[in-house]
């Protein structure tokens, strides 16, 4: 675990705008991944041709999910998802969003090793799990307790993510955190998979709940500009879905426990 620094904050990430120009290929990715520029902004470009087919999601539906998830951010005001567009480019339609460079000297999720991991959760982090790695040395898994990871965690149970790995939580300069790769989100059944659990069953932050009530307002009326911008790249019934977890994290007001029958945590962690 590194020592924490304090930097200076980044500008806004603003939505990418203008030609896209490709400069290479992000390897490793489970899908056609490239970098490239859209006029001043560096941004990834995910064609759906390039998109690898999965048995429980509709083939050429995730690049939608992952602007459908930067709407649902959107209406958060949380600013958990850098801005994302579904547009043209050199292969074909795909999602568009705005690059943004992870700072190396922060570890909001993180492994603790060996001796620091007998010793307990470090000051500032919550506990995930405990195991022990290939060298049968114990190793705990945690992430900070921080409010812009919080609300990445409600986020992510609103949008039923199936896929937030450590490395798809980015820390940047000045402690803000994005989330990326959304593309298995938003399915009719219960999928969650995180590792961000350190606040399972936990009540909701009271100043969350403002922002959690005007989106199931905005979701709960049929005709809404919500729902229209999420019809174009979610089907009815994930909608209704959303709208039905929005609504019951309301009614809790607590945040889940990891469920039964499936795993709770994806794989690889990282």
């Amino acid at each position: 675990m590194r020592a924490r620094q304090r930097l200076p904050a980044t500008g806004p990430v603003t939505v990418p705008t203008g030609d896209l120009e490709l400069h290479g290929r992000i390897m490793p990715a489970s899908n056609a991944t490239f970098l490239g520029e859209m006029g001043e902004t560096k941004v990834v470009y995910k064609p759906v041709a390039g998109e690898r087919p999965l048995w429980d999601f509709p083939d050429g539906s995730l690049a939608g999910r992952e602007v459908a998830a930067y709407l649902v951010s959107e209406a958060l005001g949380w600013d958990v998802v850098p801005p994302t567009v579904l547009r043209d480019g050199p292969a074909g339609m795909g999602m568009v969003q705005a690059w943004c460079e992870p700072d190396p000297e922060q570890d909001p999720v993180d492994l603790v090793l060996g001796a620091d991991a007998a010793e307990g959760t470090p000051r500032g982090y919550l506990h995930v799990l405990d195991a022990f790695d290939e060298a049968d040395r114990p190793v705990s898994l945690v992430h900070e307790d921080s409010a812009p990871l919080r609300r990445m965690a409600v986020f992510d149970v609103l949008v039923n993510n199936a896929d937030r790995k450590g490395g798809h939580v980015l820390p940047m300069v000045g402690g803000h955190r994005y989330g990326v790769d959304h593309g298995v989100c938003f399915h009719v059944e219960n999928k969650l998979r995180t590792v961000l659990w350190g606040w399972a069953a936990q009540p909701l932050d009271p100043s969350d709940l403002p922002a959690l009530e005007q989106l199931a307002e905005g979701l709960a009326t049929a005709a809404s500009p919500m729902r229209a911008a999420l019809a174009v790249h979610l089907a009815a019934d994930e909608i209704r879905a959303l709208t039905s977890r929005a609504a019951g994290l309301l009614g809790r007001r607590r945040m889940p426990l990891p469920g039964r029958g499936w795993p709770s945590i994806p794989w690889p962690a990282f």
